[in-house]
């Protein structure tokens, strides 16, 4: 970094930006790399700016954390690829063009797991979340509405990005009287916040699809607290709620498996079980019909070796999937 003046000079890893404090206080945000100069008060959140590289955009956002004469601090998020030039391009089902006029950019997921440790910035990580889940959902609620779809699978990461670090804001009392909490996060609940959001993203998606759609929604893992590492942590026992015009009432609890959503979906629609699946259909949800279809052998051309999957095998991935477990926390 390099200040000049009341202002600061700092290289992005291709293009150099330059800020200048103004007289009220807001901070000026010019480069070439920009479509146009931003003024960005201390504390706010800019909109979604467009990043030009050598090779096309990505989009950012920026928060001033601090701005005086010889000291500014600015987070930026992670830099996200531009829909219409996707590195990883949609296949199937969709042109893009839904997602290209959604206001924002369709963005995936790549804040780091271990931003919360940062106390600098582990204010803003909550906030960031949210953004990122409201933007997947818009592209979703797009989608449904550019194809009316047969099957629609939408995974909220939100939550389970938010327990992780912040379950010592949901429940203090699990971790003792040292509990600290997050510098800027006082008093807050992230947790519960995220909950409220998946909720209310939930209800818009079910108002878009038509009124006799079976639905589940099921997590693929519960939460608890992880008291040692002070923030939260998995646990085997989940929720899976179903709904529909073939889903039988019954207001009591009973015990299924992760393994047995695809079997259960397959009965439920009148199709036929694959031998080679693990799980097995759910008669709670949707009854078997006596005379529904024969199974088959497998709905994969090579089948699925049950032990196979069971053994733990070395998986030899490329830098790109690496890159991407590596972003999702799942690889040190």
């Amino acid at each position: 970094n390099g200040l000049a003046q009341d202002g600061l000079m700092w290289m992005t890893s291709e293009r150099l930006i330059a800020q200048a404090i103004l007289a009220d206080g807001s901070v000026e945000l010019i480069s070439d790399a920009l479509d146009a100069p931003v003024v960005l008060p201390v504390g706010a959140w800019s909109d979604w700016l467009r990043v030009k590289l050598s090779d096309g955009h990505v989009y950012l956002r920026a928060h001033v954390l601090e701005a005086a004469a010889g000291r500014f601090r600015m987070y930026l998020t992670p830099a996200f690829q531009d829909p219409e030039q996707a590195r990883y391009p949609f296949s199937l089902g969709s042109t893009g063009s839904a997602l290209a006029e959604l206001g924002s950019p369709y963005i995936v997921e790549g804040v780091g797991w271990r931003l919360h440790l940062d106390p600098r910035v582990s204010a803003l990580l909550p906030e960031i979340l949210s953004d990122v889940e409201q933007v997947h959902a818009e592209a979703a609620l797009a989608l449904i509405e550019e194809h009316t779809p047969a099957l629609f699978a939408y995974v909220i990461t939100l939550t389970d990005r938010i327990q992780h670090p912040f379950w010592r804001l949901h429940d203090p009392s699990a971790f003792g009287p040292d509990s600290n909490p997050h510098p800027g996060l006082e008093g807050r609940d992230p947790i519960e916040e995220a909950y409220r959001l998946s909720d209310e993203l939930l209800g818009k998606m079910l108002a878009a699809l038509p009124e006799d759609t079976l639905v589940f929604v099921l997590s693929d893992h519960g939460a608890a607290p992880l008291v040692e590492k002070n923030e939260g942590t998995h646990r085997m026992e989940g929720i899976w709620i179903a709904a529909g015009p073939d889903v039988a009432y019954d207001p009591e609890p009973h015990e299924l498996s992760i393994l047995d959503l695809v079997p259960t979906v397959l009965q439920c629609i009148g199709a036929p079980e694959a031998d080679d699946m693990p799980g097995s259909p759910s008669t709670s949800i949707c009854p078997a019909e006596d005379s529904g279809p024969e199974s088959i052998a497998s709905y994969t051309a090579e089948g699925f070796d049950r032990a196979d999957s069971e053994a733990t095998r070395e998986v030899e991935i490329d830098a790109s999937r690496e890159e991407q477990l590596r972003s999702l926390g799942y690889i040190e």
